[in-house]
C-alpha cells in the first residue's frame, strides 16, 4: 500500500470512529506509531520476563526499522505511570 493510501484509510476509520484528542485534533499515523513504541519499552520493563530489559531498545529500534536507539528515542514519551513504577522499583521514591 502507499503512503497516501494507508492516510486515506486511517482518516476514513478515524471519521467513522469519531477519535479525537483531547484537543479536538485528530490522530495521525505517527501518534499510533510514537504510542506504539512508548507502549512497548513500558512492557519490556513492566515484563522482563517477557520481553528482557538488556536488548529491548535495540529490540524495539529494530522492529521499527530505525538504523539507530537514538532515532527510536525520539518516538518515546513521558509515560508518567511508568517513571513512578520505575522510581519505585530502583528505590527513588520518597
Amino acid at each position: 500500500m502507499s503512503g497516501h493510501s494507508v492516510s486515506t484509510a486511517l482518516n476514513r476509520i478515524v471519521d467513522r470512529l469519531e477519535i479525537r484528542s483531547t484537543e479536538g485534533r485528530r490522530p495521525r499515523i505517527h501518534d499510533f506509531r510514537h504510542n506504539f513504541a512508548t507502549q512497548t519499552m513500558a512492557r519490556f520493563f513492566r515484563e522482563p520476563e517477557t520481553f528482557p530489559a538488556s536488548p529491548s531498545m535495540a529490540r524495539l529500534s529494530t522492529y521499527l526499522g530505525h538504523t539507530s536507539i537514538f532515532y527510536t528515542q525520539y518516538y518515546l514519551h513521558p509515560d508518567f505511570n511508568l517513571m513512578q513504577e520505575a522510581s519505585e522499583k530502583f528505590g527513588f521514591s520518597e
